[in-house]
């Protein structure tokens, strides 16, 4: 498995357990093409996995194509952020990682392009 977004953890291979979270969501997952989904809410104390929990799905989703889910993380820093600025970055992102998921370019997804490119 390639994993074009850096998980926090570390090694991959350091993200162990979580065996009965992932059959969940990835069977809610597997239903997302037939529109058959309703939305999801991850809710968990402070520092207890939630953000690699979600950049291990945006990993898997990446690697999967057949899937038919592209996926699609912002980590939203906890500061102060003009609205234009934060409308930029998002956009920047969603584009590089929407195109880094069609041409398999893992690059765009931790280098995003700037909006001349």
């Amino acid at each position: 498995m390639q994993y074009p977004l850096t998980e926090k953890i570390g090694h991959p291979d350091l993200f162990v357990g979580r065996k009965t979270e992932f059959r969940h969501i990835n069977k809610w997952l597997s239903l997302i093409p037939d529109r058959m989904s309703k939305s999801r809410v991850i809710l968990a104390r402070r520092k207890s996995g939630k953000t690699v929990f979600i950049q291990r799905i945006f990993n898997q989703l990446w690697n999967d194509p057949k899937l038919g889910v592209i996926p699609f993380f912002l980590d939203i820093e906890e500061n102060k952020t003009w609205f234009p600025n934060f409308a930029i970055n998002y956009y920047c992102a969603f584009a590089s990682q929407y195109i880094s998921f069609l041409e398999r370019n893992e690059r765009l997804v931790t280098q995003p392009l700037d909006l001349e490119e």
